[in-house]
């Protein structure tokens, strides 16, 4: 190799594959790697590297608004997991944060006190001393036994427990993972934490997860790289991040969009019934 310019040339396709145009800059490792170059771009991430993503934007959250960890995982949930927007939203006006996810202003209750001698809501059974009862932030009191079968169904039935609401009707008061610690199993709160797992990941806007069959990693892009873009898994598997489709430079993601809806409905006409799975 004899010049710099026999350098550029010879890396010139590695470097449009980490969608990088200032192709002499881009940083190398000491061995002069050319899979640093092609990743400089993007990271693969394990569950246990999203996981710990996720525990630093919570205390981020909890230590800039001095909230719960339950509360900043809600907050984090309907603001797409981006602690900036939580804050931004929050200190503009907290009030109207707490009613958009179903959160009480601090000490307030919609309940009338509770009277030992009164029927819960949902079994009609009398509540009689020393019988438990609980409530979400919104001060709805229910009895132990109902709320347990309430959250227990809820987390069974899949990710929408991550926006149960509390069982009173017309109520907006968000259950949130501290009311789901207190009263699941330990089989239930940890379906409960995969749930809010992937949702980290498919809110966030800048991770996803790799198609690759039987693949548990995803991949995070830097911030400003969301376009057609060409990432391989540690799994090897090479897919477009925007589409999450297989690899298709210098296609867009919307020409290979309509072509696959071109094949579907093609295959739908002419494939038979039997076969029509593979589509």
């Amino acid at each position: 190799m004899d010049s710099d310019d026999d350098l550029y040339c010879e890396y010139s396709d590695e470097v449009l594959f980490s969608d990088n145009e200032d192709g002499p800059e881009v940083e190398e490792d000491d061995g002069g790697d050319v899979d640093s170059r092609r990743r400089i771009n993007y990271t693969t991430l394990t569950e246990e590297s999203i996981r710990q993503l996720q525990d630093k934007d919570i205390s981020e959250v909890c230590g800039l608004l001095s909230v719960s960890r339950g509360l900043a995982c809600t907050l984090l949930r309907h603001y797409n997991w981006r602690p900036d927007s939580v804050s931004e939203k929050w200190f503009a006006d907290e009030e109207k944060v707490r009613e958009s996810v179903g959160l009480l202003p601090p000490g307030k209750s919609e309940s009338e006190p509770l009277n030992p001698s009164r029927r819960c809501k949902i079994c009609l059974e009398k509540i009689k001393g020393g019988k438990e009862t609980l409530s979400s932030a919104c001060g709805h009191h229910f009895c132990g036994d109902c709320w347990k079968n309430y959250v227990t169904f809820s987390i069974n039935d899949g990710p929408g427990c991550l926006s149960l609401c509390c069982p009173e009707p017309g109520c907006k008061a968000l259950v949130g993972p501290d009311m789901m610690d207190l009263l699941a199993s330990e089989e239930e709160k940890e379906k409960y934490n995969r749930y809010l797992l992937r949702s980290y990941v498919e809110l966030h806007g800048a991770i996803k997860w790799c198609p690759g069959p039987g693949c548990d990693r995803a991949v995070q892009i830097e911030s400003g790289e969301c376009k057609n873009y060409d990432v391989t898994c540690d799994c090897s598997y090479v897919f477009c991040w925007n589409c999450t489709e297989d690899m298709h430079r210098p296609v867009d993601c919307e020409t290979v969009e309509k072509s696959l809806q071109h094949f579907r409905a093609f295959a739908t006409l002419c494939i038979p019934d039997g076969f029509k799975t593979i589509v």
